[in-house]
């Protein structure tokens, strides 16, 4: 560029350059905010992806803690169920047992057995069923 007093003279040949390097540079600027854009796109697909996958992450965990609670609530009430079934076997045995005078000794034990068959919450409810020995008629 030549500067004649105050006007400034530009070659041809340096216009069509600055001109091609500014197309040029150009382009390139719109490429790349095209790259940033599809980045952000990603970036943001990839944030709701991670908070989908952290919300599945928390079900899962409060499931894994239901599960293991109810577990723990089996355990205990199959220990209540197998003491409970002790007290029945010992029961039974002794309804079982042969009476030296030859008495049916059932009857004493009938308070016994109808506790031992309430149920383990407490058994509020009338739980008693009829007895119905063999051989007899009802």
């Amino acid at each position: 560029m030549e500067t004649l007093g105050r006007i400034n003279v530009v070659l041809g040949a340096d216009h069509d350059r600055v001109t091609a390097e500014r197309d040029a540079l150009q382009l390139l600027l719109n490429q790349r905010d095209e790259q940033v854009e599809s980045l952000e796109q990603q970036r943001e697909a990839e944030l709701r992806n991670g908070q989908d996958m952290q919300q599945r992450l928390t079900a899962a965990d409060e499931l894994v803690c239901e599960r293991t609670a109810s577990l723990l609530e089996c355990g205990t009430r199959r220990k209540a169920l197998e003491r409970r079934v002790d007290v029945l076997e010992g029961l039974l045995r002794e309804v079982v047992a042969p009476d030296p005078y030859g008495e049916f000794l059932g009857w004493q034990l009938d308070a016994k057995i109808d506790a031992a068959l309430k149920t383990a919450e407490g058994g509020g409810a009338d739980t008693k069923k009829p007895i119905y020995l063999i051989g007899s008629s009802v």
